[in-house]
């Protein structure tokens, strides 16, 4: 997994650099919007597999803990860009509370927090009132 995510962490960075340049160059409309998103989605990739190697307690060495701080920056944007949508959907979840009495948005809000924030998840033994 070391390996992979160190090829797909380069690629990020050299797809990204590569967009900008002809972007700058050659003008082309739209390319760096469009292209933007393969990129990040890549390096995010490359992050969650060094993360996935860590929760598993291997040693990741100086090596993984290069990739894992150099792909930080494309994991940062997706993680903002699906905590903002969680915000709106738990803004749309509050505002049918409001008018129905009923969280019709709940579970994915707090499937989606819990997710992304890294929160585990409860076990079989635990009290598990306070996901109702």
């Amino acid at each position: 997994m070391k390996i992979a995510s160190w090829i797909l962490t380069i690629l990020s960075y050299v797809a990204g650099v590569t967009l900008l340049l002809v972007q700058i160059f050659f003008h082309v409309d739209d390319l760096f919007v469009n292209g933007l998103l393969p990129v990040l989605l890549v390096g995010f990739t490359g992050h969650i597999l060094m993360c996935v190697m860590r929760r598993r307690g291997k040693d990741i060495g100086k090596d993984g803990l290069a990739v894992y701080i150099l792909s930080f920056p494309p994991f940062i944007v997706i993680a903002l860009i699906l905590f903002i949508f969680l915000l709106i959907f738990k803004l749309a979840d509050l505002i049918c509370y409001l008018f129905s009495g009923e969280h019709p948005l709940g579970w994915l809000c707090d499937n989606g927090f819990r997710l992304l924030l890294g929160i585990p998840r409860a076990s079989t033994d635990s009290d598990d009132s306070d996901l109702d």
